[in-house]
């Protein structure tokens, strides 16, 4: 099944960003099918591994892709920009961080020699988040930029949603970079960290929120789009997580640099009719309790597993449909956006909490 082609996609799947909950129509955005990058990508991106935590490059197969950066907005298409070791001829230095008016809680501080006197200089903190041109990633990085971070705003395709996050960002005082990367592809997962580390001057935080949902019966479930929700869903926790480790070992941040992990509901549930999807968050869970340990006591890992939260991809619901739902739900109103970025705040800044997932779904599921 070509993933680039819309006509190859029967007209009984559908797809979704991160929504956590029943959808009534086909739609696209920024993570289907019609624009998710598979082999097509992969075989273009360039092949890497890494080795005492430098980038090793090997030549392409085809020719790069266009390479947009654009210092002025704080924009970056890493397409197929070819990895290079830090210490290599060619790579662009780190930005030193900012010093912020006011540190924010947790900010970590660098010392510097005014003259006779020393002078605790606060090192303005970064944070990023996959997935957040629009909807939970969209409020996460705002939240974040709200309590005093710089956010890579990170999209697939949605460039111009990815903007208007930066702009919010930028509205709270903050430094913003949007950086375009599918980080199913752990190449371009590797960039997009590299990336975030240069301009931003670090990385302190990485939350993991892109993903894609589909809804099709096991029946008609092919295995290429059952693959291609795997792919996406969980190789990109694991991909940036991977990419991001040694930095975050590096970080000073306060109470510990951290990992939050965006689950859902269905993977305590499961859903009939989008078993890829479910099984997929199921895993997140268990991704993050191992790389809890793993990292312990240097990075802390958490995930969040939200409910029924109302975005603008949950628009379609027809009154009965909304009435079904929130008699499920004790608190009878659907989350929102915010919710789940204040759930991921607190994961952040909570310094005895480590291998946790965070319910927030107004009590639908109580454990």
């Amino acid at each position: 099944m070509n993933a680039t082609s819309a006509a190859s996609v029967s007209p009984t799947v559908e797809w979704s960003q991160n929504t956590h909950a029943p959808l009534g129509v086909p739609r696209v955005n920024e993570y289907s099918p019609e624009t998710t990058s598979t082999a097509t990508e992969t075989a273009m991106a360039q092949s890497t591994t890494r080795a005492g935590g430098s980038l090793a490059r090997r030549e392409r197969t085809t020719a790069p892709r266009r390479r947009l950066m654009s210092d002025r907005r704080g924009r970056i298409d890493i397409g197929s920009w070819p990895l290079v070791a830090r210490d290599a001829p060619g790579h662009r230095p780190q930005r030193p961080r900012r010093s912020p008016a006011t540190p924010a809680a947790g900010t970590a501080t660098a010392t510097a020699t005014h003259k006779s006197r020393s002078v605790v200089v606060p090192c303005m903190p970064v944070a990023l988040v996959t997935g957040s041109s629009r909807g939970i990633g969209a409020a996460i990085a705002e939240r974040f930029a709200a309590d005093g971070y710089d956010v890579a705003v990170n999209y697939h395709t949605s460039e111009d949603a990815a903007e208007e996050t930066a702009d919010a960002v930028r509205a709270h005082g903050q430094d913003a970079l949007v950086v375009g990367a599918d980080v199913a592809d752990p190449d371009a997962a590797a960039r997009l960290v590299d990336a975030a580390v240069d301009d931003l001057g670090g990385l302190d935080h990485v939350v993991n929120n892109a993903g894609i949902d589909q809804h099709v019966y096991t029946e008609e479930l092919s295995p290429d789009d059952f693959d291609r929700v795997m792919d996406t869903n969980v190789n990109s926790v694991f991909n940036v997580t991977k990419a991001a480790l040694g930095t975050l070992r590096d970080s000073d941040a306060e109470p510990t640099p951290s990992v939050t992990n965006v689950s859902s509901i269905l993977a305590y549930t499961g859903a009939p009719i989008e078993v890829h999807y479910a099984g997929s968050k199921g895993a997140i869970i268990s991704i993050t309790k191992s790389h809890a340990r793993d990292f312990a006591p240097d990075v802390r890992v958490n995930a969040v597993a939200p409910g029924h939260v109302e975005t603008d991809m949950t628009s379609d619901r027809s009154e009965a449909e909304k009435r079904e739902e929130l008699a499920e739900i004790p608190m009878g109103y659907y989350g929102q956006p915010a919710d789940i970025a204040e759930a991921v705040a607190y994961l952040r800044d909570a310094r005895f909490v480590t291998g946790e997932t965070l319910n927030v779904n107004g009590g639908e599921l109580m454990r």
